[in-house]
């Protein structure tokens, strides 16, 4: 059984911003910015940043310079580079109030700085902007069992179950609350539901 409770963010079909739809370049800030997608998809963190860095020198007011900054934090994120991300989620917001994943992107990175507390407001206000954002409530559950905030975390995971229901990671951290709680009988229903889920062919 897991002795500790890891990370771990659910990825929705925008986590990383890309553009396959066309391969014109319509301008050297947005030839620069889908060159970082490509080079954040082979793993290259460093080139994708810089040629983010770049499409943003090249033109601040770029129409897709919001999606730019919340790339460029994904990749620091790549890093480890966790300050340097929440910068970018931060410009992010500013130019675009309304997108939740950079929360819950920033959430994360601030999470990984232990600062669980704003953590858990970046992933309280991603819910409220996207209800149904299960990664947010699996990582707020991560954060608050963190805080040693128990009946809390199993909450947010039974949340996300509700939406996602095959998520093994899900159940294995409620289990873990679960045995924190002193609740052996559903603690031990949880690990029996990922080792199915583990079994089950993908």
């Amino acid at each position: 059984m897991k002795k500790t409770i890891l990370l771990f963010f659910f990825a929705l079909p925008d986590f990383l911003f890309s553009q396959a739809v066309s391969n014109q370049y319509n301008s050297k800030a947005d030839a620069l910015y889908k060159s970082g997608i490509m080079k954040y998809d082979l793993k290259d963190y460093r080139g994708a940043i810089a040629d983010y860095n770049h499409s943003i020198e090249a033109d601040p007011h770029y129409i897709n310079v919001f999606k730019t900054y919340y790339n460029r934090g994904v990749a620091k994120i790549g890093l480890a580079d966790y300050k340097g991300a929440i910068l970018d989620f931060t410009k992010t917001l500013e130019l675009k109030p309304s997108f939740f994943s950079a929360l819950g992107m920033r959430g994360i990175a601030k999470a990984k700085l232990t600062k669980n507390k704003e953590a858990i407001a970046d992933f309280t206000k991603a819910i409220k902007l996207y209800p149904k954002f299960e990664g947010a409530y699996y990582n707020r559950g991560i954060a608050k069992a963190s805080l040693g905030d128990y009946k809390g975390a199993v909450l947010d995971y039974t949340k996300a179950l509700e939406i996602y229901p095959d998520w093994a990671e899900a159940y294995n951290n409620r289990s873990l609350a679960y045995q924190k709680l002193g609740d052996v009988k559903n603690a031990e229903d949880d690990l029996k539901k990922v080792i199915l889920l583990k079994k089950k062919p993908k």
